[in-house]
């Protein structure tokens, strides 16, 4: 059960014991989509145990969500809407306004919903209160949005910032690949990406290549910048390092499989391997922080939010206007420049650049997926550009 990306937040304050996060937990469990629901989502048991939703380890705690969705494509929806959209033009002499157009949208999806396939998949949360990391075991920022989420439905309120150090690691990146060498027991291993500072810029990735080639520092000094770039900690772990702070491709050499293996026969196979990943993650972090000169300090002022949990809603927050109604969200236009500009239609990309609350993101990107700007979450939680 090794994870194999990494999420990475910064517990600032306690989450409260195993048995009190089982508790509040218990009120969230996970429950199938009803029938009209494209989504759902609650806690569930990490290894199948039903009456435990916190797996307790030597401390090491860990946590599952589990997500439902129902497979029904936009563009499904967009052709049924369409040719009931052409019979009630013939019936009304004229064609439907655009609130007509979103009654119909909405409509048809009610009707098709209750037939949609539905899958599901589980998203593990790691949570180590002894040195204050929760990582959610996410390739993208969409899942851990999903995690965050229903953390603060649970608890209230959501004592987290994101994993921020002092050097940017684009930053670092590029210097490290330029000396060819890290500072601590990492070593760079033999993929990369170089890309052109800008939003237009190209980019150059490497795969199996040795990166003290001259070539690559030849990309360097023409101005290119490291986005990411697959690293080794401590000959123990392997992964790639993104320049938003991620951590990709996680892989435990063997000598670590090995340890797990030993250590299971004489006990719980999941226990087990949960608390050699703990042990080494935890290393593994902390090394990447001093390697990146160190953290940004977590107990900033409370206006701060450059360094608070980016998905905490401000307490002024107006209510968004429900998608397809009438009265139009006044940041709509500016949203959606967003997305197009980023090219990534995230609910909290949204609300870090507008500086909105959740909720009023959430329902910005839903509006984009009726008006056909966005398509709706894919079975690995990703929404994309629509064509």
């Amino acid at each position: 059960m090794f994870f194999r990306n990494l999420q990475v937040f910064r517990i600032v304050r306690t989450l409260g014991t195993a048995e009190q996060l089982a508790e509040l937990m218990a009120a969230g469990k996970f429950m199938p989509c009803s029938a009209l629901a494209r989504q759902s989502q609650g806690w569930v048991p990490p290894r199948g145990n039903p009456d435990e939703l916190v797996v307790n380890a030597g401390g090491q705690l860990m946590i599952a969500l589990g997500v439902e969705q129902k497979i029904l494509p936009t563009s499904v929806i967009r052709q049924h809407a369409q040719e009931r959209a052409l019979e009630l033009e013939s019936a009304q002499g004229f064609k439907p306004g655009r609130k007509q157009l979103r009654d119909l949208f909405d409509a048809v999806e009610a009707e098709l919903l209750p037939r949609a396939l539905a899958k599901r998949s589980i998203i593990y949360i790691w949570i180590d209160p002894v040195n204050g990391w929760l990582c959610v075991d996410a390739a993208s920022t969409a899942k851990a949005d999903m995690v965050i989420e229903q953390l603060k439905l649970t608890l209230g309120e959501l004592p987290l910032a994101l994993f921020k150090t002092v050097q940017a690691p684009g930053t670092a990146m590029t210097t490290w690949l330029s000396l060819g060498e890290i500072p601590g027991p990492f070593s760079i291993d033999q993929d990369c990406e170089l890309r052109v500072a800008g939003e237009a810029g190209g980019s150059v990735k490497y795969t199996r290549h040795p990166l003290d080639a001259e070539e690559v520092n030849q990309h360097i000094n023409r101005g290119k910048v490291a986005g990411k770039l697959a690293m080794t900690w401590n000959d123990r772990i392997s992964f790639v390092l993104t320049e938003q702070m991620q951590i990709k491709r996680v892989e435990f050499l063997d000598v670590l499989k090995e340890q797990a293996e030993q250590q299971a026969e004489a006990g719980d196979a999941f226990e087990a391997d949960m608390a050699i990943m703990a042990g080494e993650l935890a290393g593994l972090l902390s090394g990447l922080a001093e390697s990146l000169g160190g953290e940004v300090d977590y107990k900033p002022d409370p206006a701060d939010t450059q360094t608070r949990d980016l998905l905490e809603t401000e307490a002024a927050e107006p209510v968004p206007p429900t998608p397809g109604s009438d009265e139009a969200d006044p940041m709509y236009d500016q949203a959606v420049k967003v997305v197009r500009e980023t090219g990534r239609p995230s609910i909290s990309l949204v609300q870090r650049h507008l500086r909105i609350g959740y909720n009023r993101a959430a329902s910005l990107i839903k509006q984009m997926e009726v008006d056909g700007i966005v398509t709706p979450l894919d079975q690995q939680g990703i929404r994309k550009l629509a064509a």
